[in-house]
């Protein structure tokens, strides 16, 4: 006899935006723009956590002065994680993953034959789109953008 009490567990269902090359193209300039606010706001979380780490670690009794330091590097720590945050979050909805944000980079999913396949996007190399590589291929994979150039198999299916 099943137990009532137990619950079913949800499964969730993630909707993924398969991207045409000539789609992100065009997002290039939003894109940037996203992939920009996120690398400044961690980097502006990362030095004012670190100014806040090293005025608590400071040798002697805090006096004012240093407690009112800590506690606006706090806060600057803070309102930079929210920015961040809200930054990921619009990269979310756009279906693109972030891969780490001090150095720019992010993946951008697309269908390549019947398979899935991810574009490349650096933050600091002139051409953002560097490259694409297959899910199963390594992080450091970066296939030519001409593979994909003349694809007609690319598709914006939504999964």
């Amino acid at each position: 006899m099943k137990n009532p009490e137990k619950k079913k567990k949800r499964q969730s269902v993630i909707q993924l935006h398969l991207w045409k090359l000539n789609q992100l193209r065009q997002a290039l300039p939003y894109l940037t723009s996203i992939m920009g606010t996120l690398r400044d706001t961690r980097v502006e979380a990362l030095a004012s956590d670190l100014r806040r780490h090293r005025l608590i670690n400071k040798p002697g009794r805090q006096d004012r002065t240093a407690i009112i330091a800590v506690e606006e590097a706090k806060r600057q720590t803070d309102k930079a994680d929210d920015q961040f945050m809200d930054a990921l979050l619009e990269l979310q909805r756009m279906s693109i993953f972030l891969m780490d944000p001090v150095k720019g980079l992010a993946l951008v999913p697309f269908l390549h034959g019947e398979r899935v396949a991810w574009f490349v996007f650096d933050l600091f190399a002139e051409e953002h789109l560097q490259g694409w590589r297959y899910q199963e291929d390594s992080l450091e994979t970066r296939r030519p953008m001409s593979e994909v150039e003349d694809s007609t198999a690319i598709s914006p299916i939504v999964a």
